[in-house]
């Protein structure tokens, strides 16, 4: 029976997610970077986020309200009145964020810091 539980205790620290855990409150603050051809702002109060976004090669910037996971997960649907967004996600776990490509700039990966 001992052995069965060391297993089992083994099994779940093999199995459970890399990294360490993040709790909510160890989000918030104002995170900066760059995601392919974006400058990403994101400011996190708790389990709301205003997430910043400038197109650097055409000099356009959007903003929009995204939620906040307690592991600051990010993951959300944007959208804009003119064309670029229509109806794009975006998501990562802070500090990483992913967006993809629109019809003005260049998507991609990025690492954000505090």
């Amino acid at each position: 029976m001992t052995r069965l539980l060391l297993a089992l205790g083994l099994a779940t620290v093999v199995l459970g997610p890399s990294g360490p855990a993040i709790g909510q409150g160890t989000c918030d603050g104002t995170w900066k970077g760059d995601a392919g051809g974006y400058n990403v702002k994101v400011q996190v109060a708790g389990a709301k986020g205003k997430l910043y976004l400038l197109c650097a090669a055409q000099g356009e910037d959007w903003n929009f309200d995204i939620a906040v996971g307690p592991d600051c997960g990010l993951s959300g649907w944007i959208s804009s009145s003119a064309p670029v967004f229509e109806r794009t996600q975006v998501n990562g776990r802070l500090p990483s964020f992913v967006i993809p490509s629109s019809k003005i700039c260049r998507g991609g990966t990025g690492t954000l810091s505090k």
